[in-house]
């Protein structure tokens, strides 16, 4: 299994998201985005390469994927084969400009 670690903006992202549901559509809303995330980490855990290679990230020297965990919201990723390690480094929303992302994500 790769180890998963979170960036220090992925985690931010987190908890607004989290703090975001739960005060526009509940408690219950926000725990059922949080499962989902958990989900997911172990389904990366066990195939770190299944999200698909992120085209706003492209020509970076790490090869950023992404994968979809809300229709508004997805991981950005990347995985070092020689390390073993699965670095999550965004919760992206969607509904932004994706030209943002390179601004956001380095």
């Amino acid at each position: 299994m790769v180890k998963i670690k979170w960036d220090k903006l992925a985690k931010e992202s987190l908890v607004e998201i989290l703090r975001y549901g739960s005060l526009t559509w509940g408690k219950r809303v926000a725990k059922n985005m949080r499962l989902t995330i958990k989900e997911t980490e172990k389904l990366l855990s066990t195939n770190p390469l299944m999200g698909k290679n992120e085209p706003e990230l492209q020509g970076n020297k790490l090869q950023f994927r992404s994968l979809v965990i809300h229709e508004h919201y997805k991981l950005i990723y990347y995985y070092s084969t020689d390390k073993d390690i699965l670095r999550i480094v965004d919760i992206w929303d969607t509904r932004m400009n994706p030209a943002n992302l390179k601004q956001r994500v380095r």
